[in-house]
């Protein structure tokens, strides 16, 4: 994350695969890719579900305090503070993941770029922020009723982790500054009203919306692939949520105690 060194300790007991990895992990698998990195990496449950064909993994995080379980994983780790330190002199790499990172940093293009450096070029970016704008969060603040900071308990609101908020037109911005060609994924995590929504043909308001999720690429071919990929999965429903049932349920099992 950014440079807190005791967020990790902290929040140890939320540490898991999350859905948005293992959505990411069902494109990996069919994208054949041979590496991968995860920056601001947290804990080693996402790398170490990478598919067998990933034979390079590379974690970057601020903290070290997992590095020793990274490692015993096979992911080589990386300490970096995205918001001063040099990146790793990481070249031509398949596929990078930032899922819930972005937020925290001062500089979040400065990470950007390093991330769009490391890819070679059908290189691909699987991104995530949460939406702070959601209308059963933002209406209890707006009342008097609860504080504005959503999603890490046990922090005040100054010392709120969260230093961005982005909405789905300014992260897809954001990335478009270093990435031609942008696929929204976010749909995959709809809850039920905003399905309902979708099946009537009416489009979704961000405020009923998951946070922006994107898969990023300067490849007009990969990106054709992506699509291939989104339409094959959503197609498929029923399937892509018992493949993703069984990450999780991987993934707790490998959670850190």
């Amino acid at each position: 994350m950014g440079s807190d060194p005791g967020y990790l300790s902290r929040h140890r007991q939320k540490l898991k695969l999350g859905r948005w990895r293992a959505l990411y992990l069902l494109f990996i698998e069919r994208l054949d890719c041979r590496s991968l990195v995860e920056v601001g990496a947290g804990s080693p449950e996402s790398l170490s579900l990478a598919p067998a064909a990933v034979t390079e993994k590379h974690a970057i995080d601020a903290g070290n305090e997992f590095q020793a379980d990274f490692e015993r994983r096979g992911a080589v780790f990386h300490q970096c503070d995205l918001d001063a330190g040099a990146g790793p002199e990481l070249r031509n790499i398949d596929v990078a993941v930032c899922s819930d990172v972005f937020e925290h940093l001062r500089t979040p293009l400065r990470t950007l770029g390093m991330i769009a450096d490391m890819l070679g070029p059908e290189g691909v970016l699987f991104s995530h922020v949460p939406n702070e704008f959601l209308w059963r969060d933002i209406l209890p603040i707006l009342r008097g009723r609860k504080e504005a900071v959503l999603y890490h308990g046990g922090f005040e609101e100054w010392e709120n982790p969260h230093l961005r908020r982005f909405s789905d037109i300014g992260f897809r911005r954001f990335l478009e500054t270093r990435f031609t060609f942008n696929l929204k994924i976010t749909e995959f995590h709809y809850e039920k009203w905003p399905r309902r929504l979708v099946k009537f043909g009416i489009p979704v308001p961000f405020g009923m919306e998951p946070g922006p999720t994107y898969a990023s690429t300067n490849s007009p071919q990969v990106y054709q692939r992506l699509c291939a990929i989104k339409e094959e999965l959503l197609k498929n429903r029923k399937a892509t949520r018992s493949q993703l049932r069984e990450l999780y349920r991987k993934g707790e099992e490998l959670g850190l105690k």
